[in-house]
């Protein structure tokens, strides 16, 4: 008997392989032949839901707002740029959807912010495409929400639904797929979230533990794509959910199993006037463009909890989908999850202490303005000269601390404080090296604070910081540089000479070369390997008309350069000499200032005409 049952599940279990291989067999040879177009490609969703319609065969064009993150994200992939919020009427998308059979909208955006307007991505963008959908016979798979409806608390959900209901009103062929708590290998709204929320040593702190959750994994979401796509699933709206909701306590403690962290001590159930507080923190950093998890329409989606209806999904495809734990069993966390997690927990208090860093340490020079410039005046800098340098530097840091809180800044705020941190150190290395054994050790304790820069720039950097903006900045800052530094020496040496004091004369002098050293060489060496990457990098060839003027230029410039260099330390020589003497300045020295004096002219304009080149680019032809 017992074999009988064996052989009979042996054959029921061959027979559903069977039907499950003949079911790929069909959608293969159902997709293969679709031009498919897929919004917000590279977002969480869109990523995953484009990878794997192409893995079934089909011809996926990839609709993107950065072409840059698009090819990063998605390469090889086929890339159409768009901006959902400039798509407002139905010709704009007819140039988009030509050739395209079906439209898989992933975009969406949870909250409005700088770079955000639910209503034009949810709603008016959706109803526009699907009109020119409507004209051209083309399908349309639309990822909602479930919750999505006209009474919701959130604009997220009422804008999600505004876009379902344009749709349907076009009498397109139209699927709309409102998934659950979306969990997948990488992470975004609620699935960070949750991971950040895992990360928490010791305790485990949440918000609305009772709240009733329903999950989708990201290859379930991905199928039921494919499977509307190639025409096998009926249309009709479908929440795809697992079957038994989990509360959101018990899926926090799956999370936490998952990625491998020690189970908690001690829950904290966080009190509704705490996690009012940190929403509208959120959202007030929401302005600022910073993205949180934590924002007022994720933390109301999470209270009111993620539900729906299974049911219609499994009558339709005589399967469930997969629950939570096969989930999570499913997936790989490695170290980089658990990193991931952390630094989306710790990356807040970071720029925080960064920001207020930098803002105290200038808001500290300007009213200790008088005990910070007694330091450089007893390294022998002129009171005016000091005075200026401490309240430039003090505005910069302002402004360095300030430019961080701004999210689209935060990752080159980010470098220009370890630059400028560099900087210090190096100049005061110079110019006041008796900081270094100062018992506060003021040098000592920047360390660690340009440190605390390059690990928050990795963590704020969009994906994969684009190498052309990094060499276009540093490009341009070496021109300021050459600009800036050639200017003041020569108006700081013109200054010092008409004083006819060899003192004065000398120590100016010291500080001049100094200057060059540090800022005019550096510029002069690194300007051009900078502009040699660009021109390599942006396919311009060193034989176009302003690019070789503005090397014969530079050339030119540089012949001026060198003996000037040299004049400038032969004349603190003979001031130094002079001083020491109690002596005139002999009549060597008032040669060579002329010949420096001249000299500088066709140095500085054949700067200036660099500049000029750079930005105007224009049409030089040789004859």
């Amino acid at each position: 008997m017992s074999q009988i049952v064996w052989i009979g599940w042996s054959w029921q279990s061959q027979s559903l392989v069977c039907r499950k291989q003949i079911q790929e067999i069909v959608r293969l040879l159902l997709i293969s032949d679709k031009n498919v177009l897929v919004l917000g490609a590279y977002g969480f969703i869109g990523a995953a839901v484009t990878r794997s319609l192409q893995s079934e065969g089909a011809r996926v064009s990839a609709f993107v707002r950065s072409g840059k993150t698009g090819a990063q994200v998605l390469p090889g992939m086929t890339l159409v740029h768009g901006d959902l919020r400039t798509c407002l009427q139905p010709r704009d998308w007819n140039a988009t959807l030509s050739g395209i059979d079906c439209v898989v909208n992933c975009a969406g955006a949870l909250q409005d912010g700088p770079a955000d307007d639910l209503e034009a991505v949810h709603h008016i963008a959706i109803a526009a495409l699907g009109k020119a959908c409507a004209e051209k016979n083309i399908a349309v798979v639309q990822i909602s929400a479930i919750g999505a409806s006209p009474g919701a608390k959130t604009d997220f959900m009422r804008t999600k639904v505004a876009g379902d209901d344009a749709l349907r009103s076009c009498g397109i062929p139209l699927w709309i797929l409102r998934p659950g708590l979306v969990i997948g290998q990488s992470d975004y709204g609620g699935t960070a979230l949750l991971r950040m929320l895992a990360a928490v040593p010791l305790v485990q702190p949440i918000a609305y533990p009772k709240a009733p959750v329903q999950c989708v994994g990201m290859p379930d979401l991905c199928q039921a794509v494919a499977a509307a796509v190639a025409g096998e699933l009926p249309q009709g709206t479908y929440d795809l959910v697992e079957d038994e909701p989990t509360p959101l306590s018990g899926v926090l403690d799956e999370t936490r199993r998952w990625m491998g962290f020690p189970s908690a001590l001690v829950t904290i159930n966080a009190p509704g006037t705490m996690s009012v507080l940190v929403l509208r923190c959120a959202d007030a950093l929401g302005h600022l463009g910073w993205r949180s998890p934590l924002r007022s329409n994720a933390m109301t989606l999470m209270a009111e909890g993620v539900t729906g209806d299974p049911e219609p999904y499994r009558m339709a495809t005589g399967q469930s989908l997969t629950p939570l734990l096969q989930i999570y069993a499913g997936l790989i966390c490695s170290r980089e999850h658990r990193l991931a997690a952390r630094m989306s927990l710790l990356l807040p208090p970071v720029v925080a202490v960064l920001s207020l860093f930098w803002v105290l340490s200038g808001l500290l020079g300007l009213f200790g303005l008088s005990q910070a410039t007694s330091v450089l005046t007893g390294a022998g800098w002129g009171a005016g000269i000091a005075t200026a340098s401490v309240v430039f530097w003090s505005i910069i840091d302002i402004a360095l601390g300030l430019a961080i809180l701004w999210r689209p800044w935060a990752e080159r705020a980010c470098l220009a404080q370890f630059g400028i941190a560099l900087f210090y150190l190096i100049a005061a290395s110079i110019t006041v090296p008796g900081l270094w054994l100062d018992p506060l050790g003021p040098l000592i304790k920047v360390l660690p604070a340009m440190s605390l820069s390059l690990v928050a720039m990795g963590h704020v950097a969009e994906p994969l910081m684009d190498p052309d903006l990094i060499l276009r900045w540093l490009h341009i800052i070496g021109a300021c540089v050459l600009l800036g530094t050639g200017a003041g020496i020569a108006f700081f040496m013109l200054a010092a000479h008409r004083s006819r004091d060899p003192r004065f004369i000398a120590q100016t002098a010291s500080t001049v070369v100094l200057a060059d050293f540090l800022f005019t060489t550096t510029a002069v060496v690194l300007q051009p390997i900078t502009g040699a990457l660009l021109a390599w990098r942006l396919g311009w060839s060193f034989s176009e008309g302003w690019i070789a003027l503005s090397l014969a230029l530079y050339a030119m410039a540089g012949l001026f350069w060198l003996p000037v260099v040299w004049i400038q330390i032969k004349m603190r020589g003979l001031a130094r000499l002079a001083a020491e003497n109690e002596a005139p300045l002999p009549a060597l020295y008032h040669r060579l200032f002329r010949i420096w004096f001249a000299s500088g002219f066709p140095a500085f304009a054949a700067v200036l005409a660099i500049i000029w080149l750079m930005i105007a680019r224009p049409a030089i032809g040789w004859g």
